[in-house]
């Protein structure tokens, strides 16, 4: 049971940590919303970030699914706001990729 709810904790914690790529690929991206990669360099680092943003929520998405009946009602509560929360990052996380892939495929022509 104890081993269940750390797996668990590592599960909800890669969730929230995976938002912590975000302001890279905000940063490659530079400008503002309108600008887009200025170099391949540019490109490649948003589409690392758009994959890191998916794969990290999408992990930790597994674990909090496979271990939640082992946790108790504030875990639950816990495991799903986290799962709210890992949707979204995942969504603008695969955004970045599709921007990454377009901007990359762009400057390679």
């Amino acid at each position: 049971m104890g081993m269940a709810n750390g797996n668990f904790k590592i599960g909800a914690m890669l969730c929230w940590l995976s938002s912590v790529t975000l302001p890279l690929g905000l940063l490659a991206i530079g400008g503002g919303p309108c600008a887009g990669p200025r170099n391949a360099t540019g490109s490649a680092i948003l589409l690392l970030v758009g994959v890191a943003a998916i794969v990290g929520p999408v992990y930790g998405f597994v674990r909090v699914i496979q271990l939640f009946r082992y946790v108790g009602f504030a875990g639950k509560a816990f495991g799903i706001i986290s799962l709210l929360y890992a949707a979204a990052v995942a969504l603008i996380g695969s955004i970045f990729l599709f921007v990454g892939v377009l901007s990359l495929r762009a400057f390679m022509h």
